[in-house]
């Protein structure tokens, strides 16, 4: 069967949609896709032979597409400029299938350039560059992983008798699997309070780092309803705090000698604590997993 594949650039709510038919664009070409580059750094060793590698990194990822559309030329380029806007931070998704496989994925972009070639009365065609500082391609829904929470047993039809509604999960200690192709997959940690709880506090015992929240000498005391969330993503690292339904950063909390852990390669062991309150404690963990390509 035919591989058939199809592009998504969104900004915000607008979007368009590249494929193999005009709807109104056809999608000619995409490089930047399927490649994957790194820089490596190494030290000459003198009189000796060869060199001494030092690391590497996969360096920024370059998208370009190149499109055609065949009339209503004035009105589709604007939708082009519209979508594709410069200082706007957009996605694009990646959707391709063949029957037995099914791929979807997606990866963050700033627009570098737009082309036109701007003239004939036929098909024109449109090159758009674009610029993604994460290199990695993403899953397009977050791994959910609840360490600590509530299991629900109440259906519907339902014959009323003495029973549970609910059953209370407590893996302090878990095992999160990161199958990506990337090590320091970042985080969102939510820590939720169902009574009084102090300094909350999580570990990843595989990288032997930690991010604690509330010092001895900057206290963070929860009470029932309040909501600490941990941001390790690789654009968004902060602590944010949620009282009586207000949203602020707190990252002054963080505890000297903290890490905005992320995920390691593989299997990684997450634990909890709080200085008090520790069984009062509701966590999940959210995250994505990330490819080098689609």
């Amino acid at each position: 069967e035919v591989s058939m594949r199809r592009i998504i650039c969104k900004n915000g709510n607008d979007y368009l949609i590249f494929g193999e038919s005009y709807s109104p664009f056809v999608l000619l070409e995409a490089t930047g896709l399927y490649e994957v580059s790194a820089e490596v750094y190494q030290t000459e060793n003198g009189m000796l032979d060869g060199s001494t590698y030092i690391g590497s990194n996969v360096k920024v990822r370059n998208i370009v597409l190149t499109v055609s559309n065949k009339n209503l030329h004035g009105v589709n380029r604007q939708r082009l400029y519209d979508v594709f806007k410069p200082k706007t931070l957009c996605t694009l998704i990646y959707e391709e299938s063949d029957g037995s496989f099914n791929e979807k994925r997606s990866i963050d972009y700033y627009v570098e350039s737009i082309v036109n070639d701007g003239v004939g009365n036929s098909n024109r065609t449109t090159t758009i560059s674009l610029i993604c500082p994460d290199s990695y391609f993403s899953d397009t829904s977050d791994t959910n992983v609840t360490m600590t929470g509530w299991d629900g047993l109440f259906t519907f039809p339902h014959a009323f008798k003495a029973e549970q509604f609910a059953t209370k999960r407590k893996d302090k200690l878990m095992v999160i699997n990161n199958a990506s192709t990337s090590d320091f997959v970042g985080m969102e940690i939510s820590i939720k309070a169902e009574g009084n709880a102090l300094n909350p506090k999580v570990l990843n015992v595989t990288q032997d780092a930690y991010i604690k929240v509330g010092t001895s000498l900057k206290p963070l005391n929860m009470v029932y309803g309040d909501e600490v969330i941990i941001s390790t993503l690789q654009n968004n690292k902060n602590v944010y705090f949620i009282h009586d339904g207000v949203k602020t950063i707190i990252n002054e909390y963080v505890e000297e000698g903290s890490n905005y852990i992320q995920l390691l390669g593989g299997d990684n062991t997450i634990r909890y604590f709080s200085d008090e309150g520790e069984d009062n404690l509701l966590v999940s963990v959210k995250f994505r997993q990330k490819y080098l390509g689609v």
